[in-house]
Protein backbone atom coordinates (compact mmCIF):
# COMPACT_ATOMS: atom_id res chain seq x y z
CA UNK A 1 0.00 0.00 0.00
CA UNK A 2 1.19 3.74 -1.07
CA UNK A 3 -0.07 6.39 0.68
CA UNK A 4 0.33 9.38 -1.96
CA UNK A 5 2.06 9.10 -5.42
CA UNK A 6 1.42 5.65 -7.23
CA UNK A 7 -0.07 2.66 -5.71
CA UNK A 8 1.27 -0.98 -6.51
CA UNK A 9 3.00 -0.26 -9.43
CA UNK A 10 4.77 2.49 -10.67
CA UNK A 11 6.19 2.77 -14.17
CA UNK A 12 8.27 6.31 -14.87
CA UNK A 13 9.54 7.70 -17.81
CA UNK A 14 9.00 7.79 -21.12
CA UNK A 15 11.87 5.61 -22.32
CA UNK A 16 10.10 2.64 -19.69
CA UNK A 17 9.12 -0.31 -21.88
CA UNK A 18 6.76 -2.95 -19.67
CA UNK A 19 5.11 -5.83 -19.88
CA UNK A 20 3.25 -7.56 -16.77
CA UNK A 21 1.65 -10.98 -17.85
CA UNK A 22 -0.08 -13.80 -15.38
CA UNK A 23 -0.59 -11.58 -12.70
CA UNK A 24 -2.66 -9.88 -9.74
CA UNK A 25 -3.03 -6.31 -8.93
CA UNK A 26 -4.73 -5.65 -5.69
CA UNK A 27 -5.42 -3.99 -2.15
CA UNK A 28 -3.05 -0.94 -3.27
CA UNK A 29 -3.60 2.60 -2.98
CA UNK A 30 -2.57 6.08 -4.15
CA UNK A 31 -3.12 9.64 -4.98
CA UNK A 32 -2.95 8.45 -8.57
CA UNK A 33 -3.25 4.82 -9.86
CA UNK A 34 -3.87 3.42 -7.06
CA UNK A 35 -2.98 -0.17 -8.82
CA UNK A 36 -0.64 1.21 -11.37
CA UNK A 37 0.67 4.04 -12.39
CA UNK A 38 2.17 4.74 -16.28
CA UNK A 39 3.80 7.11 -17.48
CA UNK A 40 6.07 5.10 -20.44
CA UNK A 41 5.34 1.89 -22.73
CA UNK A 42 2.43 -0.90 -20.69
CA UNK A 43 1.16 -3.95 -22.04
CA UNK A 44 -0.77 -5.87 -19.72
CA UNK A 45 -1.34 -9.47 -20.53
CA UNK A 46 -3.79 -11.77 -18.54
CA UNK A 47 -3.38 -9.53 -15.41
CA UNK A 48 -6.10 -8.72 -12.84
CA UNK A 49 -5.87 -5.00 -11.73
CA UNK A 50 -8.94 -5.23 -8.74
CA UNK A 51 -9.66 -3.89 -5.25
CA UNK A 52 -7.04 -0.75 -6.29
CA UNK A 53 -7.94 2.95 -4.89
CA UNK A 54 -6.89 6.28 -5.77
CA UNK A 55 -7.90 9.43 -4.24
CA UNK A 56 -7.37 11.69 -7.10
CA UNK A 57 -7.15 9.70 -10.50
CA UNK A 58 -6.47 6.13 -11.89
CA UNK A 59 -8.24 3.68 -9.17
CA UNK A 60 -6.75 0.40 -11.23
CA UNK A 61 -4.62 2.39 -13.71
CA UNK A 62 -3.79 5.97 -14.15
CA UNK A 63 -1.90 6.16 -17.93
CA UNK A 64 -0.12 8.96 -18.99
CA UNK A 65 1.92 6.65 -21.25
CA UNK A 66 1.04 3.95 -24.01
CA UNK A 67 -1.33 1.31 -22.61
CA UNK A 68 -1.97 -2.00 -24.21
CA UNK A 69 -4.20 -4.65 -22.37
CA UNK A 70 -5.19 -7.96 -23.58
CA UNK A 71 -7.09 -10.56 -22.25
CA UNK A 72 -7.32 -8.68 -18.63
CA UNK A 73 -9.25 -7.51 -16.28
CA UNK A 74 -10.11 -4.28 -14.73
CA UNK A 75 -12.35 -5.27 -11.67
CA UNK A 76 -13.90 -3.21 -8.51
CA UNK A 77 -11.63 0.01 -8.13
CA UNK A 78 -11.99 3.35 -7.24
Amino acid sequence: RAGTGSGGISIAGTTAIVTLSNAVVTGSSGSFGGGISNAGELTLRNVTVSDNAASQRGGGISNNGTLTVNDSSLINNS
